[in-house]
Protein backbone atom coordinates (compact mmCIF):
# COMPACT_ATOMS: atom_id res chain seq x y z
CA UNK A 1 0.00 0.00 0.00
CA UNK A 2 1.27 3.45 -1.03
CA UNK A 3 0.97 6.65 1.22
CA UNK A 4 -0.14 9.41 -1.28
CA UNK A 5 -0.47 13.44 -0.21
CA UNK A 6 -3.23 14.70 -2.46
CA UNK A 7 -3.86 18.34 -2.41
CA UNK A 8 -6.66 20.41 -3.84
CA UNK A 9 -8.07 23.48 -3.43
CA UNK A 10 -11.41 22.93 -1.89
CA UNK A 11 -12.45 19.67 0.39
CA UNK A 12 -15.69 19.07 -2.35
CA UNK A 13 -13.00 18.21 -4.73
CA UNK A 14 -12.57 14.57 -2.78
CA UNK A 15 -16.58 14.11 -2.76
CA UNK A 16 -15.98 11.81 -5.50
CA UNK A 17 -13.16 10.09 -4.14
CA UNK A 18 -14.17 10.01 -0.35
CA UNK A 19 -17.69 7.85 -1.31
CA UNK A 20 -15.25 4.64 -2.16
CA UNK A 21 -13.26 4.71 1.20
CA UNK A 22 -12.92 2.13 3.56
CA UNK A 23 -11.70 4.03 6.30
CA UNK A 24 -11.18 8.02 7.02
CA UNK A 25 -9.66 9.80 10.20
CA UNK A 26 -9.96 13.44 10.26
CA UNK A 27 -6.12 14.52 10.95
CA UNK A 28 -7.29 18.62 12.10
CA UNK A 29 -3.99 19.89 10.50
CA UNK A 30 -3.51 23.42 10.26
CA UNK A 31 -5.22 23.56 7.03
CA UNK A 32 -8.78 24.48 5.99
CA UNK A 33 -9.33 20.23 5.56
CA UNK A 34 -7.25 16.95 6.05
CA UNK A 35 -8.09 13.69 6.57
CA UNK A 36 -6.97 10.24 6.32
CA UNK A 37 -8.72 7.65 3.92
CA UNK A 38 -8.41 4.15 2.48
CA UNK A 39 -9.53 3.43 -0.82
CA UNK A 40 -8.49 0.76 -3.15
CA UNK A 41 -4.63 0.21 -2.75
CA UNK A 42 -4.19 3.15 -1.57
CA UNK A 43 -3.65 5.23 1.93
CA UNK A 44 -4.62 9.04 0.80
CA UNK A 45 -4.13 12.35 2.73
CA UNK A 46 -5.94 14.35 1.41
CA UNK A 47 -5.74 18.22 2.26
CA UNK A 48 -7.58 20.81 0.63
CA UNK A 49 -6.25 24.84 1.96
CA UNK A 50 -7.97 27.26 -0.46
CA UNK A 51 -6.78 28.31 -3.90
CA UNK A 52 -3.52 29.45 -5.61
CA UNK A 53 -0.15 28.82 -5.21
CA UNK A 54 0.52 30.18 -1.61
CA UNK A 55 -2.11 28.41 0.23
CA UNK A 56 -1.11 24.99 -1.91
CA UNK A 57 2.33 25.37 -1.24
CA UNK A 58 1.34 25.94 2.76
CA UNK A 59 -0.60 22.93 2.54
CA UNK A 60 2.29 20.96 1.25
CA UNK A 61 4.71 21.66 3.43
CA UNK A 62 2.68 21.20 6.90
CA UNK A 63 1.60 18.12 5.29
CA UNK A 64 5.21 16.70 4.42
CA UNK A 65 6.48 18.00 7.76
CA UNK A 66 3.74 15.82 9.54
CA UNK A 67 4.37 12.38 7.69
CA UNK A 68 6.60 10.44 5.54
CA UNK A 69 4.66 9.89 1.62
CA UNK A 70 5.50 7.82 -1.68
CA UNK A 71 4.45 10.74 -3.74
CA UNK A 72 2.46 13.92 -4.06
CA UNK A 73 -0.35 14.59 -5.79
CA UNK A 74 -1.96 17.59 -7.01
CA UNK A 75 -5.73 17.60 -8.07
CA UNK A 76 -9.06 18.74 -8.18
CA UNK A 77 -11.01 20.88 -11.31
CA UNK A 78 -9.10 22.68 -13.78
CA UNK A 79 -9.99 24.69 -17.04
CA UNK A 80 -10.00 23.48 -20.71
CA UNK A 81 -7.58 25.42 -22.74
CA UNK A 82 -7.41 22.64 -25.55
CA UNK A 83 -10.13 22.51 -27.19
CA UNK A 84 -10.43 18.94 -27.30
CA UNK A 85 -11.16 18.80 -23.30
CA UNK A 86 -14.44 18.49 -22.69
CA UNK A 87 -16.55 18.96 -19.64
CA UNK A 88 -15.60 16.46 -16.79
CA UNK A 89 -13.02 14.94 -18.94
CA UNK A 90 -9.93 13.62 -16.92
CA UNK A 91 -6.75 15.38 -17.79
CA UNK A 92 -3.21 14.11 -17.25
CA UNK A 93 -0.67 16.58 -16.67
CA UNK A 94 3.00 15.55 -18.17
CA UNK A 95 4.18 18.84 -17.53
CA UNK A 96 3.26 21.62 -14.80
CA UNK A 97 4.10 25.77 -16.01
CA UNK A 98 4.55 28.49 -13.63
CA UNK A 99 3.27 31.39 -15.20
CA UNK A 100 4.55 33.89 -13.40
CA UNK A 101 8.41 32.40 -13.10
CA UNK A 102 8.62 30.47 -15.87
CA UNK A 103 9.63 27.61 -13.93
CA UNK A 104 8.50 23.94 -15.37
CA UNK A 105 7.84 20.79 -13.29
CA UNK A 106 7.91 17.20 -15.23
CA UNK A 107 4.80 14.91 -13.82
CA UNK A 108 4.75 11.20 -13.91
CA UNK A 109 2.09 9.56 -15.05
CA UNK A 110 -0.01 6.91 -13.19
CA UNK A 111 -0.80 3.51 -14.96
CA UNK A 112 -4.32 4.59 -15.83
CA UNK A 113 -7.91 3.41 -15.83
CA UNK A 114 -8.45 4.17 -19.53
CA UNK A 115 -7.32 6.69 -21.59
CA UNK A 116 -7.38 10.41 -20.75
CA UNK A 117 -5.96 13.28 -22.41
CA UNK A 118 -2.27 14.01 -21.24
CA UNK A 119 -0.30 17.36 -21.84
CA UNK A 120 1.04 20.68 -20.07
CA UNK A 121 -0.95 22.54 -18.05
CA UNK A 122 -0.58 26.47 -17.08
CA UNK A 123 -0.88 27.67 -13.49
CA UNK A 124 -0.80 31.47 -11.94
CA UNK A 125 -2.55 33.04 -8.94
CA UNK A 126 -5.69 33.92 -10.82
CA UNK A 127 -8.70 32.84 -12.66
CA UNK A 128 -8.07 32.87 -16.68
CA UNK A 129 -12.08 34.36 -17.13
CA UNK A 130 -12.38 35.06 -20.50
CA UNK A 131 -12.32 32.52 -23.80
CA UNK A 132 -10.44 34.76 -25.50
CA UNK A 133 -7.53 34.64 -22.71
CA UNK A 134 -7.97 30.87 -23.20
CA UNK A 135 -6.80 30.99 -26.36
CA UNK A 136 -4.09 33.71 -26.16
CA UNK A 137 -2.66 31.42 -22.99
CA UNK A 138 -3.21 28.55 -25.47
CA UNK A 139 -1.33 30.09 -27.77
CA UNK A 140 1.48 31.37 -26.03
CA UNK A 141 2.51 28.34 -23.92
CA UNK A 142 0.85 25.24 -25.75
CA UNK A 143 -0.79 24.07 -22.65
CA UNK A 144 -3.86 21.97 -22.72
CA UNK A 145 -5.02 23.04 -19.20
CA UNK A 146 -5.20 25.67 -16.47
CA UNK A 147 -5.19 25.90 -12.72
CA UNK A 148 -4.02 27.96 -10.27
CA UNK A 149 -2.26 25.39 -7.14
CA UNK A 150 -0.19 22.50 -9.19
CA UNK A 151 2.93 24.20 -9.86
CA UNK A 152 3.28 25.13 -5.92
CA UNK A 153 2.55 21.30 -5.18
CA UNK A 154 5.24 20.45 -7.91
CA UNK A 155 7.48 22.55 -6.07
CA UNK A 156 6.88 21.25 -2.91
CA UNK A 157 7.19 17.94 -3.82
CA UNK A 158 10.56 18.60 -5.27
CA UNK A 159 11.59 20.36 -2.74
CA UNK A 160 10.60 17.24 -0.82
CA UNK A 161 12.52 14.89 -3.48
CA UNK A 162 8.99 12.72 -4.06
CA UNK A 163 7.27 12.15 -7.13
CA UNK A 164 4.90 14.08 -8.10
CA UNK A 165 1.42 13.58 -10.19
CA UNK A 166 -0.62 15.80 -11.73
CA UNK A 167 -4.31 14.77 -12.48
CA UNK A 168 -7.20 16.98 -13.23
CA UNK A 169 -11.14 16.87 -14.21
CA UNK A 170 -12.12 19.85 -16.05
CA UNK A 171 -15.22 22.30 -15.14
CA UNK A 172 -14.43 25.01 -17.59
CA UNK A 173 -14.05 24.26 -21.53
CA UNK A 174 -11.74 26.24 -23.91
CA UNK A 175 -15.69 27.53 -24.78
CA UNK A 176 -16.76 28.78 -21.98
CA UNK A 177 -15.59 31.91 -19.96
CA UNK A 178 -17.30 33.72 -16.78
CA UNK A 179 -18.77 37.38 -16.84
CA UNK A 180 -18.71 37.37 -12.90
CA UNK A 181 -14.99 38.90 -11.97
CA UNK A 182 -14.05 36.08 -9.69
CA UNK A 183 -10.66 37.69 -9.30
CA UNK A 184 -12.13 40.33 -7.69
CA UNK A 185 -13.98 38.39 -5.25
CA UNK A 186 -10.69 36.83 -3.33
CA UNK A 187 -9.97 38.12 -0.04
CA UNK A 188 -6.28 39.10 1.38
CA UNK A 189 -5.49 35.57 2.11
CA UNK A 190 -6.16 34.56 -1.60
CA UNK A 191 -9.72 32.85 -0.98
CA UNK A 192 -13.15 33.47 -3.10
CA UNK A 193 -15.45 35.17 -0.73
CA UNK A 194 -18.60 33.04 -1.58
CA UNK A 195 -21.02 36.18 -0.96
CA UNK A 196 -19.47 38.82 -2.88
CA UNK A 197 -19.37 35.83 -6.16
CA UNK A 198 -23.05 35.33 -5.36
CA UNK A 199 -24.03 39.44 -5.22
CA UNK A 200 -21.51 39.51 -8.61
CA UNK A 201 -23.85 37.35 -10.04
CA UNK A 202 -27.10 39.03 -9.05
CA UNK A 203 -25.90 42.56 -10.51
CA UNK A 204 -25.85 40.50 -14.12
CA UNK A 205 -28.56 37.90 -13.43
CA UNK A 206 -28.93 36.79 -17.09
CA UNK A 207 -25.86 35.37 -17.13
CA UNK A 208 -23.94 35.31 -13.77
CA UNK A 209 -26.72 33.22 -12.21
CA UNK A 210 -26.79 30.92 -14.49
CA UNK A 211 -23.25 30.21 -15.17
CA UNK A 212 -23.01 29.40 -11.50
CA UNK A 213 -25.69 27.10 -11.25
CA UNK A 214 -23.96 25.38 -14.40
CA UNK A 215 -20.57 25.64 -12.64
CA UNK A 216 -21.94 24.21 -9.18
CA UNK A 217 -23.70 20.94 -10.92
CA UNK A 218 -20.58 20.63 -13.09
CA UNK A 219 -18.52 20.20 -10.39
CA UNK A 220 -20.81 17.75 -8.69
CA UNK A 221 -20.47 15.40 -11.93
CA UNK A 222 -16.67 16.35 -12.25
CA UNK A 223 -15.91 15.34 -8.86
CA UNK A 224 -17.43 11.40 -9.19
CA UNK A 225 -15.63 11.57 -12.17
CA UNK A 226 -12.28 12.28 -10.24
CA UNK A 227 -13.16 10.20 -7.54
CA UNK A 228 -13.82 7.28 -9.73
CA UNK A 229 -10.46 7.39 -12.09
CA UNK A 230 -8.43 7.95 -9.10
CA UNK A 231 -9.70 4.93 -7.07
CA UNK A 232 -8.29 2.93 -10.17
CA UNK A 233 -5.35 4.66 -10.99
CA UNK A 234 -1.60 3.10 -9.65
CA UNK A 235 0.81 5.79 -8.28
Amino acid sequence: MRTLLCIAAYAREFDGLLRLTSFSQPLHWPVDYSINVRCGENNWFLVANGPGPALARQAALIATGRTAFDAVLSTGFCGGLDPALEPCDVFIADRVLNSDTGVTHTAATPLLPHAALTGSIVCGDRVIQTVGEKQRIRQLTGAAAVDMESSAVGAAASEAGLPFYCVRVVTDTAREGFSTDLNSTRGPDGRFNTRKIVFSALRHPRAGVPELVRLHRRCQQASVVLGDFLADCKF
